[in-house]
């Protein structure tokens, strides 16, 4: 009796406050949609439809996602509906900041595609040559407003979790650690006579700092999460 569909926070975000949104299946039939949740940082919303038994995609793997494999973008860019475009992937775990982040500052390790993405696809589907869902179209690279090469995908791995707390929750569940960082470099290290060039540095806490709790101190440096290297800020915020 309900469908849940998945879209770019920036497609929906002016009928947040007033105005509607409305869903076009392919025959043309167009449904008010309601927002089941909405998260800024990572771009996405799910809007809740009352027509069940839709055709529904299947659900790619991202992680087995490589550099030079094929890729189709799915959307209406330029109001062209119904529109694929192809590429390759090339570029993985590219650091991006998506989404208005005045508060809240969210990097994702997006999927890089050459595919051609422009104004209206955004919140279309990535798809691999198995027609699998791999990602969200959510963002390009360009210095005019128009496609420049390259555009930025939100892997699946992160919309199925993003997805599944808006569903469940409302709003996104998130780690937290609490901590003041810096990148170090050869200037740090040497000032504060650290034992590693590369890393997070711990400069400070937050109020009630997980991290602190935990016993971690100023003056550490975070080298690794759960075996995954943090050689940035960008990647240690992506990983919590």
């Amino acid at each position: 009796t309900k469908s849940y569909i998945i879209t770019n926070n920036h497609v929906i975000s002016n009928a947040v406050s007033s105005g509607t949104v409305k869903v076009e299946l392919q025959n043309g039939e167009k449904i008010t949609a309601t927002i089941r949740g909405r998260d800024i940082a990572y771009d996405l919303a799910v809007l809740q439809i009352s027509k069940g038994n839709l055709a529904v995609m299947e659900i790619g793997d991202s992680s087995k996602v490589v550099i030079g494999d094929l890729s189709i973008a799915v959307g209406s860019p330029l109001g062209l509906s119904g529109t694929v475009t192809s590429g390759i992937i090339s570029a993985l775990n590219r650091p991006v900041t998506t989404g208005n982040t005045t508060s809240t500052e969210s990097y994702i390790d997006a999927i890089q595609t050459d595919a051609a993405v422009n104004p209206g696809n955004s919140g279309g589907a990535l798809v691999n040559l198995k027609g699998e869902l791999i990602g969200i179209n959510t963002a390009i690279y360009s210095r005019t407003g128009q496609f420049a090469g390259y555009s930025f995908a939100v892997p699946v791995s992160i919309v199925k979790k993003v997805s599944g707390d808006l569903i469940k929750y409302g709003n996104v569940q998130r780690g937290f650690l609490g901590v003041q960082i810096s990148e170090v470099n050869a200037k740090l290290a040497d000032e504060k006579d650290l034992k590693t060039s590369a890393g997070v540095y711990v400069g400070g806490f937050s109020e009630n700092s997980a991290a602190k709790d935990a016993g971690i101190k100023i003056n550490d440096v975070i080298v690794k999460i759960d075996g995954v290297e943090t050689k940035s800020s960008s990647k240690l915020m992506e990983i919590v």
